[in-house]
């Protein structure tokens, strides 16, 4: 549904820049790192999506050992890592439990991004804009490379989420024993450390470009001349909306990375396992036994 949704809005842009009602007529298009005009564009999204997808069916394993000698590194070298052994095989989560928090990663990055001038200018021809009048620019100019952001990101992030689903589906852990020091044995999946660290990322910076988009829309609004207000309200609040439903849309592309993690995933459990045990991974279980309490 996601990719249907996300195919007619892409068809929508491509066939009113045509009619010359959004300005990205252009040759160069939307986005000034993919070549081609609007409509390249739009087809590269999804092109880069599946892409990717096929890249996880490949590096995805890989991928997953670099993420534990990026967490081992970024902790110090105080953690030690094992298989973690398991009754029963863990049960997936919902397919749309997967997919929320790559979308507002996405939602997340596309916020950032379009906030670094500098770095919004290399990503978007920001020139479309400039014919059209201040009253029209100024909102489309903040909402447009947002929105369209976030299908961009959406498209290359799922890789890491991939490497990340695959940890986690292995029972790969990390523990730091404390021994002599007081303190708690810390226990924790190394893919769901990562997938914590993003989920805090994508909902602070979710819940702030929703308010930001708002206040900004509105202050634009209310700041235009009352003899001037030639745009109707349902303007401003169709791009709000377009923020605001991005995710969903962004469920597209990630979705075709699901999919493909989902019918490799046997694969790269075996290859995983045998790239870890060559590095030393032992097994361990974990038991959580009640004991009497002291008197």
């Amino acid at each position: 549904m996601s990719n249907l949704a996300a195919g007619a809005i892409a068809a929508i842009v491509v066939a009113l820049t045509y009619l010359g009602i959004i300005p990205f007529q252009s040759p160069s298009g939307l986005y000034r790192i993919l070549p081609g005009n609007i409509l390249v564009d739009m087809v590269l999204i999804w092109v880069i999506s599946i892409i990717v997808a096929v890249g996880i069916y490949y590096v995805t394993p890989k991928v997953a050992t670099l993420v534990i000698e990026f967490h081992r590194r970024l902790s110090g070298g105080v953690y030690e890592y094992f298989f973690q052994d398991r009754d029963k095989q863990r049960e997936n989560s919902r397919h749309f439990g997967k997919l929320i928090i790559p979308a507002l990663t996405s939602l997340g990055l596309a916020f950032t991004v379009t906030n670094m001038a500098g770095l919004l200018d290399v990503l978007f021809i920001l020139e479309n804009f400039e014919t059209l009048p201040g009253a029209i620019a100024q909102p489309l100019s903040a909402s447009v490379p947002l929105f369209f952001g976030v299908l961009l990101f959406a498209s290359v992030i799922s890789i890491i989420f991939a490497a990340s689903w695959l940890l986690e589906d292995l029972g790969i852990i990390c523990v730091r024993r404390n021994k002599g020091t007081g303190m708690t044995v810390d226990i924790e999946g190394v893919g769901n450390w990562y997938i914590a660290l993003l989920k805090g990322f994508a909902g602070i910076s979710a819940m702030l470009a929703y308010v930001f988009i708002i206040a900004q829309m509105f202050s634009w609004y209310q700041a235009l001349p009352t003899y001037s207000i030639e745009i109707p309200v349902w303007y401003y609040l169709m791009l709000v909306l377009m923020v605001i439903l991005s995710p969903l849309l962004a469920f597209a592309p990630v979705s075709i990375s699901y999919y493909f993690y989902n019918r490799t995933e046997a694969k790269n459990r075996v290859e995983l396992n045998a790239m870890l045990i060559e590095k030393g991974f032992k097994h361990v279980r974990i038991d959580v036994v009640e004991v009497d309490s002291p008197s």
